[in-house]
C-alpha cells in the first residue's frame, strides 16, 4: 500500500494533526463554496429585481415622451440621451424603444452595441450582461435594462473572497497552538461535536445580553401603542418593533463603547484553558443553569430598563380607564392613543441615560467588564 507520507520524517502524530488540519481546511472550503452559491442565487434574485424596478419606473417617463414627440418621427432620429446629474457609476442602463425598434431614450452611460434588436419581454442573458425587457402601451413600447457587465459576478467573488480570508489567516497561527488530535475517529467527532458545544454556550451567552434590551423594546412598544410599528430585524431574521430595534442597536452601541468586545476576546481565549478540547467532560447541567439564570437575569434586567416607560403608559391608561367610567360618552380610547404616544417617546428619551447607566453598572457588577492592558511604546 502507497504511504500518505513516505518521508520517514513523518511521525504518526504530526501525520494525524496533517490530517485533522486538512479535514477542516477542506471543510472550511465546502462551506465557502456552498455559501458563495447561495449567495449568488441571492445576490441573482436582488439584481434581477432592481433591472425590474428601474425599468417599471422608466416606464412613465418614456410614456410621457412619447406623448411629447409623436408616433410620426423619421426612423434615425436621434434618441434623448438622459443628461447625468453628478458625475457617477451607471450600474444600470436602460433604453426605450417604440414597436418599430426606433430608440426612443436611453440613460446617460447606455450603450447600445449591449442591448439586442429583439425585443422580447422577460429575462435575458447577453453575451457579456443580463438584461430585463417591459412590455407597455398595448406591446408599442417596450424599455429594456440592462446591468454593468461583470458587476454580479464581482460582487459574488468578492463575498467568496471574504469568507475564505479567514482561514488563509487564523490557519497558520492556530495550527501550532492546537493540541494532539485523538487517535480515532469517533474521538475526533466528540472532540468537534464538544468545540461546537462551547461555541454555542458563548454565543447564547452574548445573545441573552442583548435579549434584555429587546425585551425592554417590546414591553414598551406595549404600553405606548408601538406593536403595530414592525421594523425588520436582520440578525433574528424576523420582524419586530421599532423600538426593540433601536434599544438592541444603542445597547449594542453601548456594549462596544464600554470595550465589552474585549472581554468576548478574553473568554473565547480562555475557554480553551478551561475547557480544554478532548481532555474535558461536557458538564451539561451546570451549563444548562447558568443558561437558566442568565436567561432570567436578562429579562428582569429588560423590565427594570423599561420600567419608566411601562409604568408611565401605565398610570395613563389608568387615569383615561378612571374618565371613561367616570363620563362614559368620552371616547377615551381615541384620546388616549396620541397621548401616550407623545408622552411614551418624551419618557423614553428622558429616561434613556438613566437606561445606559443602568446597564452598564450591571456589566461591571457581574464583572463582565475587563480591561486590557495596552504594551507601552
Amino acid at each position: 500500500m502507497r504511504r500518505l507520507f513516505p518521508h520517514p520524517g513523518f511521525s504518526l502524530q504530526r501525520r494525524l494533526a496533517l490530517a485533522l488540519a486538512g479535514c477542516v481546511t477542506a471543510c472550511w472550503l465546502a462551506g465557502t463554496v456552498a455559501a458563495g452559491l447561495v449567495l449568488r442565487e441571492e445576490i441573482s434574485e436582488v439584481f434581477d429585481s432592481a433591472l425590474q424596478e428601474v425599468a417599471q419606473g422608466v416606464l412613465p417617463l418614456a410614456y410621457a415622451e412619447i406623448l411629447e414627440r409623436g408616433n410620426d418621427g423619421p426612423p434615425d432620429t436621434t434618441p434623448n440621451r438622459i443628461a447625468s446629474v453628478g458625475p457617477h457609476r451607471e450600474y444600470i442602463a436602460y433604453v426605450v424603444r417604440d414597436a418599430s425598434g426606433r430608440v426612443l431614450l436611453m440613460s446617460h452611460d447606455a450603450d447600445l452595441s449591449a442591448f439586442p434588436t429583439t425585443m422580447q419581454p422577460g429575462f435575458v442573458d447577453g453575451p457579456v450582461t443580463r438584461l430585463y425587457t417591459e412590455a407597455a402601451v398595448q406591446g408599442t413600447l417596450f424599455v429594456t435594462t440592462a446591468e454593468r457587465p461583470g458587476h454580479r459576478r464581482t460582487t459574488v467573488l468578492q463575498a467568496t473572497r471574504m469568507l475564505v480570508l479567514p482561514l488563509v489567516v487564523l490557519l497558520p497561527l492556530v495550527g501550532p497552538q492546537l493540541p494532539p488530535p485523538p487517535p480515532t475517529g469517533a474521538q475526533l467527532t466528540l472532540v468537534v461535536l464538544g468545540e461546537i458545544f462551547w461555541g454555542l454556550v458563548l454565543g447564547l451567552g452574548v445573545r441573552f445580553l442583548l435579549t434584555a434590551w429587546a425585551a425592554a423594546g417590546d414591553l414598551i412598544s406595549y404600553m405606548i401603542g408601538f406593536q403595530a410599528a414592525q421594523v425588520f430585524d436582520p440578525a433574528a431574521s424576523s420582524n419586530t418593533t421599532a423600538p426593540s430595534q433601536f434599544l438592541t442597536l444603542v445597547g449594542l452601541t453601548l456594549m462596544f463603547s464600554l470595550n465589552f468586545h474585549h472581554t468576548m476576546l478574553l473568554a473565547w481565549v480562555e475557554s480553551y484553558q478551561l475547557w480544554v478540547p478532548g481532555q474535558t467532560v461536557w458538564p451539561v447541567q451546570d451549563t444548562a443553569w447558568a443558561l437558566l439564570q442568565a436567561a432570567t437575569h436578562a429579562l428582569e434586567l429588560g423590565l427594570r430598563l423599561a420600567a419608566p416607560v411601562a409604568l408611565t403608559g401605565f398610570m395613563i391608561y389608568l387615569g383615561f380607564g378612571l374618565l371613561n367610567k367616570l363620563v362614559p360618552n368620552i371616547q377615551a380610547f381615541f384620546l388616549s392613543v396620541p397621548l401616550t404616544l407623545l408622552v411614551g417617546i418624551l419618557v423614553l428619551g428622558l429616561a434613556l441615560g438613566g437606561m445606559l447607566d443602568l446597564y452598564a453598572t450591571e456589566l461591571a457588577t457581574q464583572g463582565l467588564l475587563v480591561e486590557i492592558e495596552r504594551p507601552t511604546p
